[in-house]
């Protein structure tokens, strides 16, 4: 429920800066606010973006059930020593980059606190945990190694009218002809 409102909100702030005559340069958002962004650039309509981040959601919130585990926030270290702590404890990994300074880890709940605890090395990271959230699917834990299905093949993309940089990786975007994806969501 939380993210459909949060699009359609920031969608809502869109149409009323549009009516104003303002139009943007480029976008961009982070995490689910690249769904935005991609309405914002006339990528998708908003609909479709507010479709998409309630089937991401239901994806989501089934990874968790099937995989029960959670997140928190590591302060302060280089994004090379979180990789490491990771890499040393199984089940856990780096799940967002949110800035210099701060990464989200996620994982299986035993090994996140692994982590959380310095087991992997080099002492207690400064963390925040993150309470009543659910953690984000490793990549391998996918079937198939693809995301759950999230309705994304059945939305017509259009190429934006605004350069969309994605959050991915940090660089400018545009949509691949005839492949009904961005090169820079998932």
């Amino acid at each position: 429920m939380q993210q459909p409102a949060l699009v359609a909100t920031s969608l809502a702030l869109l149409t009323a800066i549009r009516a104003r005559g303002v139009e943007p340069d480029f976008v961009i958002g982070h995490s689910v606010g690249e769904f935005t962004a991609l309405a914002a650039a006339r990528s998708l309509d908003d609909a479709a973006a507010i479709g998409l981040v309630r089937e991401r959601g239901l994806a989501m919130a089934e990874a968790a059930r099937q995989h029960p585990g959670s997140m928190a926030a590591i302060l302060g270290l280089e994004d090379e020593v979180v990789e490491r702590f990771c890499r040393s404890i199984l089940g856990v990994w780096p799940a967002n980059y949110n800035c210099p300074g701060q990464i989200v880890i996620s994982g299986e709940n035993a090994g996140r606190r692994r982590v959380l605890r310095g087991r992997g090395g080099g002492g207690c990271p400064p963390h925040r945990e993150a309470q009543g959230l659910g953690r984000v699917p490793q990549p391998a834990c996918r079937a198939g190694g693809r995301p759950p299905a999230t309705g994304v093949d059945r939305i017509p993309f259009r190429e934006p009218v605004a350069p969309f940089m994605s959050t991915v990786h940090g660089g400018g975007s545009s949509l691949r002809s005839g492949s009904g994806r961005s090169s820079s969501t998932s």
